[in-house]
């Protein structure tokens, strides 16, 4: 339903998410853009979360959901690999050496947690942002042979039963490293 309203919105205001590569736009479809908002689509659409942003490149396809009410946020990532998502990307794109500049802007970070379930990944981090705490949790999966998944969620340390079901809900596999 929000996202009628969202297109109806955006239609109203002369704005359609736009659809970029490298600053120039690209004469393709946005039938990725609506692949990766329909992972948070079933979870996500209910309560107050809201679609921040959405993009179509040509390195990525991307959403950013957040939610006032609990402080946090959500991101999906179709990430393009061309030649291939190999085990070398995979251990490339999660590596200590990414994620010092994936989480670069809090003030610190520290990985807690690893794991893996049936070719899903998962990094759980504890940060600290403007004098709050907060625990990320990071998956990665290949999607096709040339997609990779990248998920975030991003919760304040004092909401981590609401963590604990999105996490659940998104990724019954592997909600948790504590449930692997």
């Amino acid at each position: 339903m929000k996202r009628i309203a969202l297109i109806v919105l955006v239609i109203m205001t002369g704005w359609l998410f736009p659809v970029y590569a490298d600053d120039e736009v690209l004469q393709t479809g946005a039938r990725e853009l609506y692949t990766v908002l329909a992972i948070g689509d079933p979870i996500l659409d209910e309560g107050d979360w809201l679609v921040e942003a959405a993009s179509e490149r040509s390195d990525r396809t991307q959403v950013t959901w957040s939610s006032s009410a609990l402080g946090a946020l959500a991101h999906f990532e179709y990430l393009h690999f061309e030649d291939g998502v190999t085990k070398q990307v995979m251990d490339t794109w999660f590596s200590a050496d990414s994620f010092d500049v994936m989480f670069g802007g809090y003030e610190s970070f520290e990985e807690a947690d690893a794991c893996r379930a049936n070719g899903l990944r998962l990094y759980e981090f504890d940060a600290r942002e403007d004098g709050f705490d907060y625990r990320i949790r990071l998956w990665g999966q290949p999607m096709t042979s040339t997609r990779l998944l990248h998920a975030l969620l991003v919760f304040p340390a004092d909401e981590m039963d609401a963590l604990d079901d999105y996490a659940e809900q998104l990724f019954p596999e592997l909600p948790s490293c504590e449930e692997s």
